[in-house]
């Protein structure tokens, strides 16, 4: 079984529907309507070319989506801190390939830039 298979079945969620979430503009994979989404400006660089980074950039933005999904759903200062954890642990578990200080550095990249960074960005009065 792949990795995010694994995940989809312990967060309780299909592909398809994580698609048509998609599509209906609920979920908006790595990047807020109206900016740009980083998986998609990733798919662009030859870097990113071959079918191993295309299939973890497609995985990527599976995870955003249930990130998106798990907000929505619990709507609250503290689960939203709860769900970008979900998010980075998501993240790290589809990166087991790599070294524990690469992990790390995602780990710390990611915990500051959404804790941070989000929150000024969305400015939902907190002050």
């Amino acid at each position: 079984m792949k990795t995010i298979d694994v995940i989809l079945k312990e967060a309780g969620y299909t592909k398809k529907y994580l698609l048509k979430c998609r599509a209906s503009g609920l979920t908006n994979w790595m990047g807020r309507k109206g900016w740009i989404g980083w998986t998609k400006q990733a798919r662009k660089f030859k870097a990113f070319d071959s079918k191993r980074w295309n299939q973890l950039l497609n995985d990527l933005d599976l995870v955003s989506d249930i990130h998106d999904l798990e907000f929505w759903k619990w709507g609250r200062v503290i689960k939203f801190y709860k769900a970008n954890l979900d998010l980075i642990n998501r993240v790290l578990i589809l990166l087991h390939w790599t070294s524990i200080l690469r992990r790390l550095l995602v780990f710390i990249i990611m915990f500051f830039g959404l804790n941070t960074v989000w929150v000024i960005a969305f400015n939902w009065g907190w002050k």
